[in-house]
């Protein structure tokens, strides 16, 4: 892949700048239109991470109350439940 060419600088006032052509102001646009997009999909995922968090903390707390009504053999709802959320934190 080639490398970028330096940036064109220009000085005005004393303070430096970088020159862009309209189609780099495009693509530079462009990308920035992007990440904002993917950022905001990142924020819904959080969020509905924390939700699934909320509830698994919920049914972890009732698990801690439940009693096995099968006897320690494993079958009831309970005890699967357990087993399964014992794997993940």
């Amino acid at each position: 892949m080639p490398k970028a060419p330096p940036p064109r600088r220009a000085t005005l006032d004393g303070e430096e700048f970088i020159l862009l052509s309209p189609d780099e102001y495009e693509r530079l646009d462009a990308s920035r239109r992007q990440v904002g997009a993917a950022l905001a999909r990142v924020r819904q995922v959080s969020h509905a991470l924390g939700t699934a968090r909320t509830a698994l903390d919920a049914v972890d707390a009732v698990l801690a109350d439940a009693a096995c009504t099968c006897a320690d053999a494993g079958k009831c709802a309970i005890c699967l439940i357990r087993a399964a959320r014992a794997g993940y934190p």
